[in-house]
């Protein structure tokens, strides 16, 4: 029951409290000075509507509507920066409700449509059809509850019945299968069951003689992998060990052998480069010496005497040198102008050349 009401601009009311009798009240006055406005305060906190903001009062920014009920009291605000329900027993207000009311309003309001009359309305049930006055009357009285029950009791006689029809079939069922099981000759059926049970205990010997033939080949292929080899295999073995321990040997020697011989060959040709180069610039300082000096027979001796000694160790280790020798002698074969005058070579001069290299 409600037991107070305070109002802030809401339509016409600016700040109005109303502290209501136990039981019924009534509210009159002249026209044009709240009364609908005050039904209207009431919907709007109970059904959100209107939405938006035509109801506030002109000139003022935040509409506010309280109301005190037996077991407890709620509020709502709304301006530009607010929209709230405040419940009396909550901690905080709600604000995430859209367009609907939090179910903690509508707990505690417990108005529903039938309890609200409108202004303009027509006369409760007065012109109303008779299906939705009997939907009414039967909301009220309880009737659609009675009319439910009702409803439940036929659907479950009618799954009862089918239910039974459908266990009296089975049941004819079952009595004619026991008179098959009247004619059985219960003797060979006895029988047929020793045998069976024989049959089980042929197989459960059966099984436990593949269980043990599978462990015998398992045995079997673990000692094959585990096989020994023959002593002549080994001897084999290893003789063909040490003669490859052998040749690895001679193999070492053959290339420390071949490592030396490189290395000489590397170190003679390096000597031989190097007398070579001494000898043409010798052979080059004889003569012009001897084109600058004819006249100085002793220092052309001498240098004669130096060149051929230089040319003579040079030549002493005619196997080491033949090679580069060939060589030598192969590119003399190639030359066709003179290196001295710059003429073509004849071919007795080319020998006479090449005699003199040589």
């Amino acid at each position: 029951m409600i037991k107070k009401m305070h109002i802030k601009n809401f339509q016409s009311h600016e700040d109005t409290v109303l502290d209501l009798a136990p039981g019924v009240n009534a509210i009159v006055g002249n026209s044009h000075v709240g009364k609908s406005a005050i039904r209207r305060a009431l919907h709007w906190l109970r059904c959100n509507r209107p939405l938006g903001d035509s109801y506030r009062k002109t000139g003022t920014k935040e509409t506010y509507v309280r109301v005190d009920f037996d077991d407890g009291g709620m509020s709502r605000t709304k301006s530009k920066k607010k929209n709230e329900y405040n419940v009396d027993g909550k901690s905080d207000p709600d604000t995430a409700f859209g367009a609907g009311v939090p179910e903690s309003v509508t707990g505690l309001m417990r108005l529903s449509d039938l309890n609200v009359q409108t202004q303009h309305g027509p006369f409760f049930l007065v012109f109303d059809a008779p299906g939705a006055v009997a939907t009414y009357l039967r909301s009220v009285t309880g009737l659609d509850e009675l009319s439910d029950v009702a409803s439940d009791i036929t659907s479950r006689l009618r799954s009862a019945k089918a239910s039974l029809s459908s266990e009296e079939v089975e049941l004819e069922e079952l009595q004619g299968r026991m008179e098959e099981l009247e004619r059985i000759d219960v003797s060979r059926l006895e029988e047929a069951i020793e045998e069976y049970e024989r049959c089980e205990e042929r197989n459960e010997t059966l099984r436990r003689d593949i269980r043990t033939l599978s462990r015998l080949i398992d045995r079997v292929d673990e000692l094959e992998s585990q096989a020994t080899v023959s002593e002549s295999v080994v001897q084999k073995l290893s003789d063909e060990m040490d003669r490859l321990v052998e040749d690895e040997g001679k193999l070492k020697e053959e290339l420390r052998a071949l490592s030396s011989i490189l290395s000489r060959w590397d170190a003679l040709d390096t000597e031989v480069v190097e007398v070579r180069e001494d000898l043409l610039a010798d052979v080059e300082e004889i003569i012009a010496t001897y084109q600058d000096n004819v006249e100085d027979e002793i220092v052309l001796d001498q240098k004669i005497k130096r060149a051929v000694e230089m040319l003579r160790e040079a030549l002493e280790d005619e196997e080491e040198l033949k090679s580069l020798r060939d060589e030598e002698h192969e590119l003399l074969c190639q030359i066709k102008i003179c290196p001295a005058c710059g003429l073509e070579l004849t071919e007795d001069a080319k020998a006479h050349l090449i005699g003199e290299e040589i």
